[in-house]
């Protein structure tokens, strides 16, 4: 974390959402330092379904997914997400673990910071 703000006032120049990440990677290393994020890519199901999503928007402000259990439902919204560039998001989950899970997810495969409450 040092190496990116060299002192206490580049803090003062980064946004809450910047900051957040960059805390939570710092922690996430200091547990683990051998710990390599590793950055996935869409499956095949994955993109098809991402691509589907992207055609509807043309038309829709609405629309829905349904995938099976283990499909890749968390990084499918993520990439969905980013690819709409979306400013907010709101996530509904049946419990506070499953928010968490995505939550933790999200910014570990996020290409930009984000700002997240629960």
């Amino acid at each position: 974390m040092h190496n990116t703000f060299e002192n206490q006032k580049e803090w003062i120049k980064v946004s809450y959402a910047e900051a957040y990440a960059e805390i939570h990677r710092f922690l996430k290393h200091k547990d683990n330092p051998n710990l390599k994020t590793i950055k996935y890519s869409p499956r095949p199901h994955q993109k098809d379904a991402i691509d589907a999503v992207l055609r509807e928007t043309k038309v829709s402000d609405k629309g829905s997914i349904v995938m099976p259990t283990g499909s890749g439902k968390t990084l499918t919204s993520l990439w969905i997400t980013e690819s709409v560039k979306a400013n907010t998001v709101l996530f509904l989950a049946p419990s506070l673990q499953l928010i968490r899970q995505t939550k933790d997810a999200w910014i570990d495969q996020c290409n930009e910071d984000f700002l997240w409450i629960a």
